[in-house]
């Protein structure tokens, strides 16, 4: 399961070859072919691999705007080189999950000292005595923490489940929209489970392919502020005072970022299943 980065995108602008050795990393590739050639390869990607040039309330698929199949050039460092290793992935490895992850929000990391943009948000909303500016044309498919969870520990369970998933090995569908929270309750269940475990085949059918996850809803930093804010007791009526749509062109990001990538995240809940993914 690989999810480390090299994840600013103004870092990645600064450095491009680093950003490249870090999220390209092809000698993986290799040495897993060396040690584990039939491992599954869970690699967590970027909605920033599409460039964000389509208008709202459009959605991308996995196959890009619209479902077309044309490939999409990602705008920054950032994306490309996230978009090199998905190729290199795809070319190289058939046993392969790559998720595209949207901005994921929640609560904050146990190994940094400042919160994210979630926390940052909370804050100022607190604090802060001047109205709050947040772009109103940058749209997200803002993903929850705890959702991102729920989906690896249901493929981890349902890897060791006594109840293999069904589909293709390579492909990415599971079929009929089949959970793949594969653990029973019950003793008897457990039972099976343990005896029926060692005789699953290496080559069980997994959910495996390219998919987007994210969040069910496109949403701008003005409406996750909005949300925020009401979540914090405030009145609906009462944050246009506290909150003020700004376009994102008003500020130098000093690097290129893509302007609407929200995602359709349909296939990844039709495949996992909504117990697993909600």
């Amino acid at each position: 399961m690989h999810l480390a980065a090299m994840s600013s995108p103004a870092a990645c602008a600064r450095n491009p070859e680093k950003a490249m050795r870090v999220n390209c990393p092809l000698a993986l590739l290799d040495a897993l072919a060396l040690h584990s050639p039939e491992a599954l390869l869970v690699f967590f990607s970027t909605d920033q691999v599409f460039s964000g040039t389509v208008s709202p309330p459009a959605l991308y698929s996995e196959a890009g705007e619209s479902g077309r199949r044309e490939e999409e050039e990602p705008v920054n460092v950032y994306g490309r080189s996230k978009r090199a290793f998905e190729r290199a992935i795809q070319d190289r490895w058939p046993r392969h999950l790559i998720l595209r992850s949207s901005n994921i929000i929640g609560p904050p990391s146990p190994f940094l000292r400042q919160g994210k943009f979630l926390q940052w948000l909370d804050e100022l909303l607190e604090t802060s005595v001047g109205p709050l500016e947040l772009f109103d044309d940058e749209c997200r498919s803002f993903l929850y923490l705890q959702d991102v969870l729920s989906l690896l520990c249901a493929l981890l369970d349902s890897y060791r489940s006594s109840r293999p998933l069904e589909g293709p090995t390579a492909g990415g569908n599971v079929g009929r929209g089949e959970p793949i929270l594969g653990a029973r309750e019950g003793e008897d269940a457990k039972d099976a489970s343990s005896l029926q475990r060692a005789s699953l085949p290496a080559s069980a059918p997994l959910l495996v392919g390219t998919y987007n996850m994210g969040g069910p809803d496109a949403l701008t930093r003005v409406d996750l502020g909005r949300l925020v804010w009401r979540a914090r007791g405030g009145e609906r009526g009462d944050c246009s005072g506290r909150i003020v749509p700004v376009r994102r062109a008003s500020l130098n990001l000093n690097f290129e970022a893509p302007l609407n990538i929200g995602m359709d995240s349909g296939k990844l809940r039709q495949d996992a299943g909504r117990l697993a993914f909600p």
